[in-house]
């Protein structure tokens, strides 16, 4: 079973419950069969916001060891763009968790073609 956030806010494909209300936003969740080419491209929005959201950390300076000064950690807005990181970075994390869970590891149309290519 795979279930769809209405929204975009979360994906699960796994749930405890087989229909319920989205655990960070209280939506109600609706079953679908999310396909792979769908998951796909969710994973491809997911992966884009985990990289802009690491660019903007990157952007803060470092010190001569490479770094970044206790001063800098301390300032509201690298506590605000590590804390948008931290949370692309587990929403992506879980998202993965649950594609394998649902697609596996093999047989998917790009192994397929990879071996087809051999």
């Amino acid at each position: 079973m795979s279930l769809c956030h209405p929204s975009g806010h979360s994906f699960k494909f796994y749930c405890d419950q087989p229909e319920g209300h989205c655990i960070y936003c209280g939506t109600l969740i609706r079953e679908t069969c999310m396909t792979y080419q769908e998951a796909k491209e969710i994973r491809a929005t997911i992966e884009a916001n985990v990289g802009q959201t690491s660019a903007a950390l990157r952007s803060f300076p470092k010190g001569p060891m490479g770094l970044t000064p206790d001063a800098v950690k301390a300032s509201p807005e690298y506590c605000a763009a590590k804390a948008a990181y931290d949370a692309a970075f587990n929403r992506l994390r879980t998202f993965n968790a649950s594609f394998v869970k649902a697609f596996g590891k093999g047989w998917t149309p790009e192994y397929v073609d990879k071996i087809l290519k051999r």
